[in-house]
């Protein structure tokens, strides 16, 4: 990928990010709820493992 291509792809990652918290922020009035909804967005969802990953990505050693 093309260094203006991956700098694209960031700043629309970060864009639906700051997203996802303002809406959560605007739909949630609980506490913990809100709490819950910004953890998500950093946490992965349980389905997703490392063995997913492209083998340049991985982070452990074979």
């Amino acid at each position: 990928m093309a260094r203006p291509g991956l700098y694209l792809v960031g700043l629309l990652a970060g864009i639906g990010f700051t997203m996802s918290i303002f809406i959560a922020t605007l739909a949630l009035q609980d506490g913990n709820l809100l709490s819950a909804a910004k953890l998500s967005c950093f946490w992965p969802p349980p389905w997703r493992q490392s063995s997913d990953w492209p083998e340049e990505f991985s982070t452990q050693s074979a």
